[in-house]
């Protein structure tokens, strides 16, 4: 029995993108494996985890499949050719001219090219099944979260002062986040702790607290407070029980062996849990009936001992209240920290849900969960039907990312395809599995296909797992291609040797970790350690710095560089330093707008433009003016002594000074885009400034989404400044600055690993099961702290540990896999090698080695072995200049799209054609009109008149065969000719390899020959697009013998 579900388990550099796209490749030439149909690649859907990683891989297909055609590497051995014709058995000529057909029929249907990501391919299903969900047909997607957790928290924060109940829940809330020394900052708490509405782990825990109200919250809260003292008061009972004992005697705690016995009892007054256990050398004293210390006198020692039995009786009194009631107090303590938490999220989730239904907006992560029930209830076949495509094949890309949702609800049509005999692909690493917080579980790829990763949240998962374990076929791909010898065996040596501190459930991930190097012989390993002092960071990029150097002197451009870093913060750190040496740097950070000191000029003077008595932005135009300005002649100090008196006289006369003709109040009616235009023509700014050009995009896209106000742009330019950037060309010579994930899938010839990172932080707060202990909440929200180990929850907090120790060293993984030819690691240096909690402590756990032993250096350094480019050219852009466009263009009204009630024959017959253009079934007459009107183009009135029309037309025997749902529609479809020329049908209908092509005329049939032939000239460009069965039609909506066929 052949097996059709193929589990690729690959390495960094394995080549598994070239392994997907070679089995792609296969699928499409093959087909079912019956009849050739050059359209088959239809069915089949690749999908990976980001947008880049989807379009890399379009690209590939593309590029492959035409290097077929043309028979590239025909004969030769190990070439996609020859691997081609070794998956197919096909001849070289088939191969070619299958690959042709292929690449037109792909070209001329690019949408029916399905590689995209597991979002867009979710997307797809709750589009087309928005009804069923109770979606309004045209909900906006909005893909960044903090776009709808920061209205959220304003209109939260809004409620503050209104709402008793809600204002001292959000007091509440702010002061436990200060107590834990996190943001006093109460908008910055509340949209950090947001952020857990998004996480599709919490989901079901949020969830089951719908109906907890803030009252709720707050009797739960009073219950907590009596359990805690309860459990608190017996301690203090016998600590008062233990002194009144030594009162008597005159006992102190030097006449107790250290004082330990004694401090433990009356540490019980702190009520702080971390001092109500006994060290193990107490418990081993009073084991061993060892009281008082040498020196202690005599008769205090008999006392002492003639109470033996009554001070063991007090310690054993308090073992055994710690055990029976201890594990519920911790839950009670942590619950306590957390309870407005759950009041505050709860009223967060409420704001949330009300502004997106106002906004008619969704946000990405809500779609797996809406599908979840689709996938699972309705047959496969019915669901492919409504999607007017059916797959047979799915080739899942990045799977060790996939959250267990997204494969849950990729299951039932993986199950169907196999069923029915299809192959199907799977391609992951675990060791790369750098995306937990999105909800990706590792065990997951792990476990297959042996397991379902949480089965038990699936109706059917016997059924699922045997249909996986009947059809898996694993394959280990574990030669590296990317990187030379000595760094794969190093590679291989660090992390089979490192695996060892993760838990041993979690070592499975590296057990096929070494790889066989098929790279270049040579390759070079750099390593050291540098004093954890203050100034270790900036140490760090100093000897970065000087290695940079070193390599320019060996040939090696910038561009051969990149600096790999655990955060952003850290990444902009490094770019700000290269850029203070002279080094060319290409980041995020230093592309972003709000690094231009134009723009933060232009934003200085929108802010006094909002408020012309704001004394900061006073100071930086002036500040700026004085030093960008040739002619500014007055005392700085003097003007700004001014400004921070309040005279704005001197500030207006300083900017008529330099001959600026700054009118604020001619500026305040205009829009936003139009204002920074007016803006920076008034100041006469540079024409041709990248970031000022990003700016004003940035202005355009605001404005068009939101508003023209300069207030609301200011708010969202708050929130988002760390966001916009320009966009550059990848091969700029600068050396590369990322974090970690952004680098994965990329490869690079030298690679920097900069600063100390820490390892196994975990999550700072923990979702579980309440096990019953609360009234009114079925889970709680607990502190992820150490207490926990104490706890009936012991177990989550290790796991939540293990798990996080385990992404740090897949982290450190992913970056140590980057480089082609030179790994570079410039870490701290460490006083003992007692934990794993930094990266100095695992390159020292490797090398077993004192920090005095370090640099230590692997391999051979060598200069690069191409020549140099003759010169480096650096990017100039000539943009166009910011004239006033308003002086050479006048926008020209298009009076055919503002619809009236009172319109010619010739535009009703016009805004017919455009609905009737726009309807793929009956179903879709109401959700087009509604576009229409809320699009401003028609009126309630001609929206009226328009539905009695179509219902009309859509009743008609004549037209009815034409809306029928069982033919996939595609409407004003764009056919483009190897002329150039394109052709627009009005409606296509498709099934299999028929074709019928429909016009609708709104005019009369005087024009027919002219109107058969433009169908014509469809027809014979579907003919060489492959189809074979193809009918034509006119339809006439006017006339009563409404269709002509020929």
């Amino acid at each position: 029995m052949s097996k059709n579900l193929h589990i690729y388990r690959s390495s960094a550099g394995s080549g598994k993108t070239y392994s997907l796209v070679r089995n792609y490749v296969r699928m499409a030439l093959v087909g079912d494996g019956r009849t050739f149909y050059p359209r088959y690649f239809r069915h089949i859907l690749a999908i990976t985890f980001t947008n880049k990683a989807a379009s890399e891989m379009k690209e590939r297909v593309l590029s492959f499949i035409s290097d077929l055609s043309k028979g590239v590497g025909q004969g030769k051995d190990h070439s996609f050719f020859s691997h081609i014709q070794e998956d197919t058995s096909l001849s070289d000529e088939d191969i070619k001219n299958r690959s042709q057909q292929i690449l037109t029929a792909i070209l001329h249907n690019y949408t029916d090219l399905s590689i995209s990501t597991i979002d867009k391919f979710v997307f797809r299903i709750v589009r087309t099944f928005a009804h069923d969900l109770q979606m309004a047909q045209a909900f906006e997607v909005e893909m960044d979260k903090d776009l709808l957790i920061q209205p959220t928290v304003s209109f939260l924060i809004s409620r503050i002062g209104t709402n008793k109940e809600v204002s001292d829940a959000l007091v509440a809330f702010a002061l436990s986040k200060a107590d834990e020394g996190k943001s006093y900052n109460l908008e910055n708490a509340l949209e950090q702790f947001a952020k857990h509405l998004f996480i599709e782990k919490s989901e079901k825990f949020i969830t089951s607290l719908n109906d907890v109200s803030i009252s709720d919250c707050l009797e739960v809260k009073n219950d907590l407070l009596l359990e805690i003292d309860a459990f608190e008061q017996l301690l203090l009972r016998k600590r008062k029980e233990f002194l009144a004992f030594c009162k008597t005697f005159n006992l102190g705690p030097k006449d107790f062996t250290r004082g330990s016995f004694y401090n433990y009892f009356n540490n019980f007054r702190k009520r702080s849990s971390d001092k109500f256990f006994p060290s193990d050398t107490l418990q081993k004293n009073v084991a061993n009936n060892k009281w008082s210390a040498n020196s202690v006198d005599e008769d205090k020692k008999e006392i002492i001992i003639n109470h033996a039995d009554f001070l063991s009786a007090l310690f054993d009194d308090v073992q055994k209240h710690l055990r029976v009631g201890f594990k519920d107090y911790i839950f009670n303590k942590l619950l306590l920290n957390n309870i407005f938490s759950i009041a505050v999220l709860n009223e967060l989730s409420k704001e949330l849900e009300q502004f997106k239904e106002e906004n008619n907006v969704k946000h990405i992560s809500e779609f797996n969960n809406a599908i979840a029930e689709i996938i699972r209830k309705e047959p496969t076949p019915f669901i492919y039907e409504r999607l007017g495509e059916r797959y047979h094949h799915f080739l899942i890309d990045e799977f060790q990312d996939t959250s267990v949702m997204q494969w849950h609800n990729l299951l039932p049509l993986v199950h169907n395809s196999l069923s029915e005999g299809y192959q199907n692909l799977i391609v992951g690493d675990a060791k790369q599995s750098i995306y937990r917080w999105r909800g990706g579980e590792v065990e997951q790829f792990v476990q297959l296909p042996e397991h379902i990763f949480q089965s038990e949240l699936l109706p059917n998962p016997d059924e699922l797992k045997n249909s996986l374990l009947n059809n898996a076929e694993e394959k280990v791909l574990s030669d590296n291609w990317r990187s030379d010898k000595e760094i794969v065996q190093f590679n291989n040596a660090f992390f089979n040797n490192l695996k060892t501190i993760i838990s041993p459930n979690l070592q499975p991930i590296y057990e096929s970790c070494e790889q066989n190097p098929m790279g270049k012989d040579g390759g070079f390993i750099h390593i050291d350690l540098t004093p954890d002092t203050k100034s270790f960071k900036s140490d760090v990029m100093d000897k970065i710095i000087q290695q940079i150097e070193v390599l320019r002197s060996m040939n090696y451009d910038f561009k051969d560089i990149a600096i790999l870093c655990r955060t952003r913060k850290e990444a902009c750190q490094a770019a700000e330093s290269l850029n203070c040496a002279g080094v060319n740097v290409l980041s995020d950070e230093a592309l972003l707008l709000s690094a231009s000191k134009d723009v933060n000029f232009i934003l200085a003077l929108l802010v006094y433009l909002h408020n012309t008595q704001d004394k900061v932005s006073q100071t930086y135009i002036v500040s700026y003016l004085y030093y960008n300005k040739e002619n500014a002649d007055y005392n700085l100090h003097q003007v700004l002594e001014s400004i921070g008196k309040g005279d704005s006289r001197i500030f207006k006369d300083f900017i008529t000074s330099l001959g600026i003709d700054f009118q604020p109040q001619a500026l305040w009616e205009l829009a936003i885009y139009d204002l920074v235009e007016r803006l920076i023509h008034v100041f006469k700014l540079s024409s041709t400034d990248i970031y000022l050009h990003y700016f004003l995009d940035a202005i355009h896209n605001f404005s068009i989404k939101n508003s023209n106000d300069i207030v609301a742009f200011l708010e969202w330019w708050d929130k988002n400044h760390d966001k916009e950037a320009i966009v550059v060309p990848d091969d700029m010579d600068a050396v590369k600055v990322m974090t970690v994930h952004k680098s994965k899938g990329l490869e690079f010839p030298i690679v920097f690993i900069p600063f100390n990172w820490k390892v196994g932080k975990a999550s700072d707060e923990i979702w579980v099961d309440a096990k019953g202990k609360i009234k009114k909440m079925k889970v709680a929200l607990l502190n992820n702290s150490k207490q926990l180990e104490r706890s009936e929850y012991a177990d989550i907090h290790k796991e939540e540990k293990n798990k996080s120790i385990m992404e740090d060293l897949n982290v450190l993984y992913v970056a140590m896999t980057r480089p082609k030819h030179q790994l570079y690691i410039y870490t701290a240096e460490y006083k003992k090698l007692d934990d794993f909690n930094t990266l100095s402590k695992l390159i020292g756990y490797y090398f077993q080695s004192a920090t005095h032993e370090f640099p230590i250096s692997i391999g051979k350094l060598e200069p690069k072995s191409v020549d140099k480019d003759i010169d480096n050219l650096a990017l100039n852009l000539n943009y166009s200049s910011l004239s006033d466009w308003r002086k050479t263009i006048r926008l020209k009204n298009n009076s055919n799209q503002l619809w009236d009630i009172n319109l010619d024959k010739q535009q009703w017959g016009s805004l017919l054609h455009e609905c009737l253009a726009q309807i793929h079934y009956p179903k879709d007459k109401e959700s087009v009109l509604d576009k229409l009107e809320r699009n401003g183009l028609i009126s309630v009135e001609m929206k009226s008149k328009l539905r009695n029309r179509i219902e009309e037309l859509l009743n008609d025997e004549q037209l009815m065969p034409f809306f029928l749902e069982d033919w996939e529609v595609k409407t004003e479809q764009i056919i483009l000719q190897e002329s150039g020329e394109s052709y627009v049908p009005d409606r296509l209908l498709i099934k299999n390899n028929k074709v019928k092509i429909i016009d609708y005329k709104t005019g009369s049939t005087s024009q027919m020959e002219k109107h058969k032939k433009q169908v014509d000239g469809y027809y014979k460009a579907l003919k060489k697009m492959g189809f074979e069965e193809i009918s034509k039609y006119i339809i006439y909506t006017e006339e009563n013998d409404k269709i002509v066929q020929w």
